[in-house]
């Protein structure tokens, strides 16, 4: 007998083309696609088994041809769908379609899973459209100038060296007309020279001076009137250390100059301070200076703020410190100061703040500070102040916050301090008192009542 190149009898080829004809003619009123009708020698192969797969997937599976009535129809696997396949026998009996590899499964799930899918939209452009800023980083390295011109060297023994670089047109535009920041300018290049300012803080006539770190030109003609550096606390890191320089006294039109937290200023503080006349504001606070308080300072008859807290400064408080007229606020807190609080104190007349708290003052509350009606805070708590609690405290109806702790003041509660109708804060603990302190508590539930001191019978 002969046999067919795929293994199979020629005879036994011969009648299966008779079955699948006749097949195929009963198929033709039916509908049967031509797939439904397969040689036996075809078998799927790995391509065939991820195709049908994929056509189980629901949006793609399409219901199985009719089957004849004839037909013996097996149950087919549940992965797969039922396709009749013809047989030796006259009734087409459908085979199972072989169970997907595992790998074939996986890839059937993955695209099934990206079909049903929805799009991820960007992040980006939903805060755009909510109308949310992006997050941005809080803290942005300030970055390093880039020298507009080259300036020429000068001789470094030329002391005028500093005023000849800020007349080159670069750091003062149009130095003919600006001589007074022509020679603030030469100022700040002789300070520079001294504190070795780094790039993040660079002073340079190859720069225009708006761009100077930590200072500020105001006025018609302009001239530099604020030098402002550090924070308002106590920090590690110091970037500026060594003495104050005495050439800041040489900035004729400043008003404000702030030294904080970060600048570790050592040494006394220069007495030439007290030339700048336009001064209002003088900060030196969290540095290392020692010495005395310069009396020069009297001289700053429109200051109005002196702070001079958290340093080193020992002895007394200068008298001419009442020489200045303007003065609000007045804290000398956290040095080391001794002696009685001066007595011309009492004239400041619009002074509202004064904060000398730990220091070692001794002597009482000077008797001048009862003229004082515009005081609002009284702070003197961590000394040595002795004496009777001054009944003239009763007198200063705008204070609101009264701070005598931890000193050694005697005798009993003044009965004056009742009257004290603004008074918001009154500690008077850690001292010698006799009698009935009383306590000062708000009257009422209401956040915002009235304030009285309580706890004592009163005749």
């Amino acid at each position: 007998m002969g046999v067919d190149r795929v293994g199979v009898p020629r005879a036994l080829s011969t009648g299966l083309g008779a079955v699948l004809l006749a097949l195929a003619l009963l198929c033709l009123p039916l509908g049967c696609s031509e797939d439904a009708i397969q040689s036996p020698s075809s078998t799927p192969t790995e391509a065939d088994q991820v195709a049908a797969t994929d056509d189980r997937s629901p949006t793609t599976a399409k219901p199985p041809p009719s089957v004849p009535p004839t037909a013996d129809v097996r149950t087919a696997t549940p992965t797969s769908t039922q396709v009749p396949i013809p047989t030796e026998t006259p009734t087409a009996t459908p085979i199972p379609s072989p169970t997907p590899t595992a790998a074939a499964e996986k890839q059937a799930a993955a695209d099934e899973t990206s079909q049903s899918r929805p799009e991820e939209p960007d992040l980006s452009v939903l805060l755009d459209n909510a109308g949310i800023p992006k997050a941005t980083p809080t803290w942005t390295p300030t970055p390093i100038p880039t020298p507009t011109a080259v300036i020429p060297a000068y001789d470094t023994s030329d002391p005028d060296r500093f005023k000849k670089q800020c007349s080159y047109g670069v750091a003062v535009p149009n130095p003919e007309d600006n001589p007074g920041l022509v020679e603030d300018c030469a100022v700040l290049l002789k300070i520079n020279e001294k504190w070795h300012l780094g790039p993040e803080m660079y002073w340079s006539p190859s720069l225009p001076m708006e761009e100077w770190f930590g200072i500020r030109i105001k006025g018609t003609p302009p001239r530099v009137t604020v030098i402002a550096f550090g924070t308002g606390h106590r920090v590690e890191r110091q970037f500026l250390k060594g003495p104050m320089p005495a050439e800041l006294g040489e900035l004729a039109a400043l008003t404000t100059l702030k030294f904080g937290g970060g600048v570790g200023f050592t040494g006394e503080i220069p007495p030439e301070l007290g030339q700048l006349t336009e001064l209002t504001d003088l900060w030196i606070i969290y540095n290392e200076l020692t010495g005395s308080i310069p009396t020069s300072l009297g001289k700053l008859k429109k200051l109005q703020s002196l702070e001079l807290t958290d340093n080193r400064l020992s002895g007394e408080i200068p008298s001419e410190i009442g020489d200045m007229e303007s003065l609000v606020v007045l804290s000398l807190a956290g040095n080391e100061l001794s002696g009685e609080i001066p007595e011309s104190l009492g004239n400041l007349n619009h002074l509202g703040n004064l904060y000398l708290q730990y220091n070692d003052l001794t002597g009482g509350l000077p008797e001048t500070l009862a003229d004082v009606k515009t005081l609002t805070v009284i702070v003197v708590s961590n000394n040595r102040l002795s004496g009777e609690i001054p009944a003239w405290l009763g007198g200063l109806e705008e204070l609101r916050r009264l701070l005598l702790y931890d000193n050694r003041f005697t005798g009993e509660f003044p009965e004056e301090l009742y009257n004290l109708k603004n008074l918001r804060s009154l500690v008077v603990s850690g001292n010698n008192l006799t009698g009935c302190v009383p306590t000062l508590m708000r009257d009422g539930s209401r956040r915002a009542g009235p304030y009285s001191l309580v706890g004592c019978e009163r005749e």
